[in-house]
């Protein structure tokens, strides 16, 4: 890897390839991103983020692109997401929360219906209940029902 990092995320991608987005090291909160080819052993440098964010979610979507959710950066806590398309190696914004809650450590599930559910995290207020719904089909966000308890740093699981 180019450049160390902490607090990003990662995804395996339909290729074998992994992505590697975002994080934080000394040089600050990072857009940066990079392919690890698991087959040659190498790093390869991608297209960055439209904006740099630690703490983040990382999805990848049955149309093979990647939706990256949430997290901070200097300006504070996001409700911004970014798509990825390995294909072209290139970023295009995917709107914000429809709650409109901005939020680090949160959780993103990837549904049967091939759309996200992003789930709690956290912003200066606390832990968060707050649920969105991602659809790629039409690229839009709704608010789901909330948590019944507000979370941070968890994990969630697609049960059958």
């Amino acid at each position: 890897m180019a450049e160390s990092r902490k607090y990003h995320a990662a995804v395996a991608l339909d290729s074998g390839k992994v992505l590697v987005a975002g994080g934080y090291n000394t040089s600050g909160y990072l857009s940066s991103t990079t392919l690890y080819d698991p087959g040659t052993g190498t790093w390869t440098a991608a297209a960055p983020m439209p904006e740099p964010r630690q703490v983040l979610t990382a999805t990848l979507l049955p149309s093979g692109q990647v939706l990256v959710a949430g997290g901070e950066n200097a300006t504070g806590r996001l409700a911004s997401t970014a798509l990825y398309d390995p294909a072209s190696n290139a970023w295009t914004s995917a709107g914000s929360f429809a709650t409109g809650v901005a939020r680090d450590s949160l959780t993103a599930t990837l549904l049967p219906s091939g759309k996200v559910l992003v789930a709690g995290g956290g912003n200066g207020s606390g832990p968060q209940g707050k649920v969105d719904v991602y659809d790629p089909a039409s690229g839009t966000w709704s608010a789901g029902a909330s948590l019944a308890m507000p979370r941070r740093n968890h994990t969630a699981t697609l049960l059958p």
